[in-house]
């Protein structure tokens, strides 16, 4: 039994890091995964001017094409791209990390709400302060963050609730945090400011000394314990450290 767990557990990880997502533009055929022999042995780049080949599947889905984005030089890697992801899906699905990643991410607020409460927090308001309820309200309905559901009646809409909150590298902060923190506070520069202490606030919370030496523990226990070798824990200490270096970036 544990031979077969096992063996599934290679075969699920040849779908998910070697396989090739096909939808039908015509919605003919349910998306199906591919696997596409040679092609999929193309390694991956996120940073564009690497990237130099790009595939495709013919209308019909009779042939699969990859082609040159640019000129390739003799003896020149071809290089795909397998989406603009963030780190914690290559590690989980393909096992590595791109050297660089302009699409990794740190998340600041799981939502609009969350984010709309911890700067009512910020600014020293009572949590049940009428004021910062209308306020907070007025923002989400100036940003099309709610939506009208008869006369006068304005409810949360769900499908924007997954709009990101999120900080990327290079000090990038993601549209929707600047339009609500602007529209809140009536000021970019302070939206910038709330920004930074967010990333200051998280910064503390999960990478704290304490909270490194506990990682080290978990890492030796899993060198100890289980088939994971000192490239899997290295990977697993890049993952945290890049985390680190965007919420560093910012302040």
């Amino acid at each position: 039994e544990e031979e077969e767990e096992e063996k599934y557990g290679w075969a699920l990880s040849q779908v998910f890091s070697r396989t090739f997502r096909i939808e039908d533009a015509r919605g003919r055929r349910a998306p199906r995964r591919v696997m596409i022999p040679i092609v999929d042995l193309l390694n991956h780049s996120s940073v564009e001017e690497e990237v130099n080949v790009t595939w495709r599947v013919k209308e019909d889905l009779s042939a699969f094409i990859v082609e040159a984005k640019r000129n390739v030089g003799k003896d020149e890697e071809l290089i795909l791209s397998y989406g603009e992801r963030n780190d914690q899906h290559f590690l989980l699905f393909y096992g590595f990390l791109p050297s660089m990643n302009p699409c990794n991410s740190v998340m600041m607020w799981e939502n609009v709400d969350e984010c709309l409460n911890w700067y009512q927090n910020l600014c020293g308001a009572d949590e049940n302060d009428t004021k910062w309820d209308a306020m907070k309200y007025k923002c989400k309905r100036a940003l099309g963050l709610l939506k009208k559901k008869d006369e006068g009646d304005f409810i949360d809409d769900d499908n924007d609730e997954r709009r990101s909150f999120i900080l990327s590298p290079n000090a990038k902060v993601d549209n929707t945090t600047l339009l609500v923190l602007n529209e809140i506070s009536g000021d970019n520069d302070m939206a910038i400011a709330a920004v930074r202490v967010r990333a200051e606030e998280i910064l503390s919370q999960r990478f704290a000394s304490d909270d490194d030496a506990n990682i080290e523990r978990i890492f030796k226990h899993l060198l100890e314990e289980t088939q994971m070798d000192e490239g899997d824990i290295e990977l697993l200490r890049a993952y945290r450290n890049r985390k680190r270096d965007i919420l560093r970036e910012i302040i």
